[in-house]
């Protein structure tokens, strides 16, 4: 953005820098206030529900299974809001 030197390009280079962050902030947590991350989003819940499922004996839950469904749900949206972006 800063080598563009026409206004309106610019501008428009801004807005979608702006949709992507908060994008991002969707995605993963932007705010640490220390080491460890102070906010869960969509990276720390599939993480979450990876590490349950691996280290578990067991087969996954019904619970388990519906917040994959979720999850998977969530990917797409943000897909799709990629992709609006672009």
């Amino acid at each position: 953005m800063a080598k563009e030197t026409k206004p309106k390009a610019k501008k428009k280079l801004e807005a979608s820098y702006a949709k992507l962050e908060a994008l991002r902030g969707e995605l993963v947590p932007v705010k640490q206030n220390s080491m460890f991350a102070d906010e869960t989003r969509l990276r720390e819940d599939i993480t979450a529900l990876y590490q349950a499922i691996c280290f578990s004996e067991n087969a996954p839950s019904n619970l388990q299974l519906e917040n994959l469904k979720q999850l998977r749900s969530k990917v797409e949206q943000a897909g799709a809001k990629l992709a609006a972006i672009r």
